[in-house]
């Protein structure tokens, strides 16, 4: 390969590097404005449902509209820890190669996500705090807002269940939060695997 083609090939790899690098931002930006908006969206619904008992059955809206969000901050960390494996595994290394054929050294550039993945194994229960952190985020509300709603009735947990407005619906909404907490679950053990094996 003469150095010309080196250089554009070089130069293409660079690109799609800094295209992806700014792709991650946008999403961690997005991903942190889920957290606002969850966190607001629920905020909001408590005030508006414990200031007018007239409206208590508004609690019920916490659990969709938190494991909505839920939902959307999962795919979009899974979208950031993607891109991130194919900036290391693919980019990272045709990069490197190309450098250090051309310059007859071992040089590596582009290090960032190697030493973000070695921060990630070597910090584990930083990222389990994390994650539940999160998992808190998008599910205690529901689970608060679920709680409260029990409170408007006496009797055993099944009793408190049938007398509400809407039982059927507390019990979707508890649906939905388990959901969140598998999901949750999931892609956290796939984090772990996949770190697990490098």
């Amino acid at each position: 390969m003469n150095d010309e083609i080196k250089k554009m090939t070089i130069q293409v790899h660079l690109t799609e590097y800094s295209a992806l690098r700014d792709e991650i931002l946008t999403l961690i930006k997005w991903g942190k404005n889920l957290i606002i908006a969850s966190l607001s969206i629920s905020g909001a619904i408590f005030s508006f449902a414990l200031n007018n008992q007239t409206y208590w059955s508004a609690l019920y809206l916490v659990v969709p509209l938190s494991t909505l969000t839920g939902w959307l901050w999962i795919g979009n960390h899974w979208k950031v820890n993607t891109i991130g494996n194919y900036l290391k595994e693919n980019i990272s290394p045709k990069i490197n190669h190309l450098l250090n054929s051309q310059l007859d050294v071992h040089n590596n550039v582009l290090e960032w996500e190697e030493n973000s993945s070695k921060k990630i194994k070597s910090n584990r229960r930083e990222r389990i705090t994390e994650w539940l952190a999160y998992l808190l985020i998008f599910v205690g509300s529901g689970i608060l807002s679920l709680i409260l709603l029990l409170t408007e009735s006496t009797g055993s947990f099944g009793q408190r269940i049938c007398e509400l407005e809407f039982p059927y619906f507390f019990l979707i909404n508890g649906i939905m939060l388990l959901s969140v907490v598998l999901l949750f679950m999931k892609r956290q053990s796939k984090v772990f695997k996949y770190y697990g094996k490098k």
